[in-house]
């Protein structure tokens, strides 16, 4: 699909990246789609979130270009239960915005988040198959009924003309915002967090420029998703769409940005999502980034680095020189390791890597030849040691007995 720049740029509004280049663009049928389940009935600094929707909804239709044809349609607001409790108010038209408002204000959250299907159903009455058409989905959780908010991103987006949806989080947690975010990036779309009040007003204000402005850059479009959580040390995949730009490239960042940790560039025509990563040694809160070569984010997502369970053991005592089993458990990332050490620190001879599903436990490791104290430890590629287990290595003894003299060539016996 060839998507018009101007329906992907949120994600670089909101962090201020914006060089004008004027293009020609229709800017088709846009529907706002608006979330009256019963959990709108939940308060932000004393305020009902539907109230604070309603408000925020009359803001932005006063401020709405002429130009731009604009629906409604409403979920969750007749019946409890009801996954079809979905409804097309308004159908797009230039807008009228007390008729919108009055509309918007009557809503009194009853019922369920049937999401995805409110999407489509926006899409279809706004004939996307045919035509331009874009959605401004306003949600506070994730979906209840039974469609995937991916799958029904992905479809729409096959089969639209020029489709985009694109998605505010009201209030919703990391981990409920997953589908959101997915439905808006197979989309080409853009996902963003509100907090409360006057963040939900600043993001639908930024999307209604997205959606009514013709004067974007095509070069600041990017978006990015990774997972929720990953383990220490761990691979994990990062989706995104951007520009691709030479020298543009992924980066996991501390939280305060100060520090980076691994980098893939994504600077050509054969790069494609999503892009593995490497998550930090250590556990904390870390933002992986779209960038520029001059080091501007284009787009980011929180990822939150947790330590892993490990463990390791061995015998007590270990004759020197002699094989034993190692019994250990652990995340088992790529190049993951059992290594001895000495007191000193000193690495020995012996080490097995763990590095894929072919490698379980227990594994067989060789007793150092020098007597003393040692230590396996079941190590990161990093060198950050998840788990220990001290042993000694004793003295090997030996002993032979065969006769003074025999013959020569003759066979004898050796105990």
């Amino acid at each position: 699909m060839i998507k018009s720049s101007l329906l992907a740029v949120a994600t670089s509004l909101i962090l201020g990246v914006f060089t004008p280049l004027v293009v020609a663009s229709d800017n088709g049928q846009a529907i706002l789609v608006l979330d009256a389940s019963g959990s709108m009935w939940g308060q932000i600094d004393g305020k009902t979130k539907i109230e604070i929707a309603r408000e925020v909804v009359t803001n932005t239709v006063n401020s709405w270009d002429e130009n731009q044809e604009l629906g409604l349609v409403a979920y969750g607001h007749n019946r409890k239960g009801d996954c079809n409790d979905i409804e097309l108010l308004i159908e797009p038209a230039k807008v009228d915005a007390t008729r919108f408002s009055s509309i918007a204000n009557k809503l009194s959250p009853k019922g369920k988040t049937p999401l995805s299907a409110a999407v489509k159903m926006a899409a279809q009455s706004m004939q996307y198959t045919k035509k331009k058409a874009t959605v401004i989905l306003i949600s506070d959780g994730k979906e209840t009924c039974d469609l995937d908010p991916c799958a029904v991103g992905k479809s729409l987006e096959q089969a639209g003309v020029d489709f985009t949806a694109h998605i505010i989080g009201f209030d919703v947690s990391k981990e409920d915002s997953i589908g959101l975010r997915c439905l808006a990036q197979e989309t080409g779309g853009a996902y963003i967090d509100a907090k409360d009040a006057n963040q939900l007003d600043k993001a639908l204000e930024k999307t209604r420029t997205v959606v009514t402005d013709t004067s974007v850059d095509k070069r600041t479009i990017a978006s990015i998703t990774v997972p929720v959580e990953v383990f220490a040390g761990a691979s994990f995949e990062a989706k995104w769409t951007g520009p691709k730009n030479v020298s543009d490239y992924l980066e996991v960042r501390s939280d305060d940005g100060s520090r980076a940790y691994n980098v893939a560039y994504i600077g050509s025509n054969d790069s494609q999502s999503p892009t593995e990563l490497k998550a930090p040694e250590e556990a904390g809160n870390y933002f992986v980034h779209y960038s520029l070569k001059d080091k501007t984010s284009l787009a980011r997502d929180k990822l939150l680095v947790t330590t892993p369970n490990a463990t390791v053991d061995a015998p007590e005592s270990v004759v020197a020189g002699q094989s034993f089993s190692v019994v250990w458990s652990g995340p088992k990332n790529e190049f993951d390791s059992l290594r001895i050490f000495n007191l000193e620190g000193q690495p020995q001879h012996s080490y097995t890597f763990l590095k894929s599903d072919e490698f379980v436990s227990p594994s067989t490791l060789t007793a150092p030849v020098e007597v003393g104290d040692y230590v396996v430890e079941y190590r990161t590629f990093g060198k950050k040691v998840l788990a220990a287990v001290g042993f000694k290595v004793t003295e090997a003894t030996a002993t032979i007995r065969a006769p003074k003299e025999v013959d020569m060539g003759a066979p004898f016996q050796v105990q």
